[in-house]
């Protein structure tokens, strides 16, 4: 399956198996970069966040199943990650999507044990109490990037071949809303006025965060002759304002 998706997959995109990959490990480990503001944390953080991302109601059924041999390939393939990902610097929780569904596997295998061990009204209840804790905790989801894409929309109709300046460009979902002619130019987030000051030089548009363009920002880019072009709003994402070149 890896094959065919990050191997296959990548090559007929980007023309290089794997594209996503290498360009993962040259950024993170050999780099040691990170989109986010929090570049690094302790070793522990996945086990320190468990409960933001495994309903800790399954933990019963999981303790249940460690001695069961069926469920060890199961359980190399969500332990051997998480050992990995553990040891790399900057974590994610959404570098664990891929281990969730083998340990949903070893925890429906612990649940099915209870229930046959005439332990069902515990079984039926633990299990309830999962999915409540689960759907409870998805509401994070609420904070997306679709501001930031519908500017992206906007930028690829009216910026053809030209130069645009972004904070956290990867929130703008790059080339999948961009066009292939438009050259994007990454701005240091939080911005600050020196950064606006320099991608003002070489950008004909400049999108910022709303609870980011501060006064000093908004002087900077009105002296540059950068005017207000469109303002970004979409549920819980962060708004977007994006800014356009007047000259």
């Amino acid at each position: 399956m890896a094959l065919l998706t990050t191997g296959l997959e990548e090559w007929l995109t980007w023309g290089k198996p794997f594209a996503s990959l290498i360009a993962f490990a040259r950024f993170t480990l050999i780099e040691r970069r990170s989109s986010s503001l929090v570049v690094n944390q302790p070793w522990y953080w996945y086990a320190w966040r468990l409960p933001k991302w495994l309903p800790v109601t399954l933990l019963p059924f999981l303790w249940r199943a460690r001695r069961m041999r069926a469920v060890l390939p199961a359980a190399i393939c969500a332990i051997l990650p998480l050992l990995l990902l553990s040891g790399i610097h900057h974590k994610e929780l959404r570098y664990l999507q891929g281990i969730l569904p083998f340990v949903f596997l070893i925890a429906a295998a612990g649940a099915w044990s209870l229930w046959e061990n005439g332990r069902r009204y515990a079984t039926a209840a633990l299990f309830v109490l999962s999915v409540v804790f689960g759907l409870w905790r998805i509401n994070f989801l609420a904070d997306k990037s679709t501001a930031a894409v519908r500017a992206a929309q906007a930028l690829a109709a009216e910026a053809h071949g030209q130069t645009i300046a972004l904070a956290q460009s990867w929130a703008y979902g790059g080339t999948l809303f961009l066009r292939p002619d438009i050259q994007v130019m990454e701005i240091p987030y939080p911005p600050t006025a020196p950064d606006l000051e320099s991608a003002a030089a070489r950008a004909r548009w400049i999108a910022v965060y709303r609870r980011d363009l501060t006064p000093d920002l908004a002087a900077v880019l009105d002296r540059k002759g950068f005017m207000p072009a469109g303002d970004f709003a979409w549920g819980g994402s962060k708004p977007v304002v994006l800014y356009a070149a007047v000259r």
